[in-house]
């Protein structure tokens, strides 16, 4: 009877760990930016979305673009052999066979970012705090970024997100990327065409 009792208290106890959500939302990745560090140079960078996009908008109608990247590092799941067989080391795989690590990813949470943007950006709609006066920015590099500085990192999923808002001249070309660290960003640059309209 009382291992029982003590097998069923052991059960209550893992269950209520394993249910044990994160805030209002189980199951959603957070944003946590207080601690956030610089990607290494192992960190690698992809672009969720579309490489090239439009962006239409009129004197009434606009709003921000949002980019979203991920931040990852590839790690190996165990070794295989040639013909696909798991082994934990070489020992295992048949004589001759060769040997491969399987790559997988690992998003990391927590990592610091700057917007990195080239192109006509909306003075106007840029973030409070980089406005210097009503028509400067500083740095002026932050021209267009929408989202406030203290959103700049990673979230436990490994996404980078910021929005920006762009000049609406007809024919304004936006790119948008991320800088952090030692980070490679060329293959992960966002292109936008600004279209206006006459509304």
């Amino acid at each position: 009877m009382k291992i029982s009792r003590l097998l069923i208290f052991l059960v209550f106890i893992l269950v209520s760990c394993s249910q044990e959500s994160d805030g209002e939302n189980p199951g959603s990745c957070r944003l946590e930016c207080s601690g956030r560090k610089a990607a290494s140079s192992e960190a690698k960078l992809k672009l969720l979305g579309f490489e090239d996009g439009n962006y239409s908008c009129s004197a009434t109608v606009a709003g921000p673009v949002t980019v979203r990247f991920m931040v990852y590092e590839n790690v190996a799941d165990g070794l295989y052999t040639g013909v696909g067989q798991r082994g934990e080391d070489a020992a295992e795989a048949d004589e001759g066979a060769l040997l491969f690590s399987k790559p997988t990813i690992r998003p990391i949470g927590g990592i610091g970012f700057e917007p990195w943007l080239n192109g006509a950006m909306s003075i106007t709609n840029t973030a409070g705090e980089f406005k210097s006066g009503s028509e400067e920015i500083d740095p002026a590099k932050y021209a267009g970024v929408v989202t406030p500085s203290s959103d700049w990192c990673s979230d436990s999923c490994g996404v980078m997100t910021y929005q920006f808002w762009p000049e609406c001249t007809d024919g304004n070309e936006v790119q948008a990327t991320v800088l952090s660290g030692g980070i490679n960003n060329t293959d992960a640059v966002s292109t936008y065409s600004v279209e206006r309209t006459e509304n």
